[in-house]
């Protein structure tokens, strides 16, 4: 179970952090965009940025549920060995 749970936490660490990443990118894609007067990539840009924020901020509500499990599971099985 904590092997579980360690997979769970460590899975939505990396995900919250490759939306900090994906944000950052999809920005330099609008200010690209922007600067070439690419109608259709501004588009793309501003629908994936919406997206990722808010999967970015799904997985910062996330994150403090599976570190409360994760830290409840090691302190039960430290507890009962």
């Amino acid at each position: 179970l904590t092997l579980q749970r360690n997979i769970q936490f460590g899975m939505t660490r990396n995900l919250l952090s490759g939306c900090g990443l994906a944000v950052i990118v999809s920005v330099i894609g609008l200010v690209i965009s922007t600067v070439s007067d690419n109608q259709k990539a501004m588009s793309v840009s501003l629908v994936l940025i919406a997206g990722y924020l808010l999967l970015g901020f799904i997985s910062w509500l996330l994150i403090k549920f599976t570190a409360w499990q994760y830290a409840h599971t090691l302190f039960d099985e430290f507890l009962a060995s």
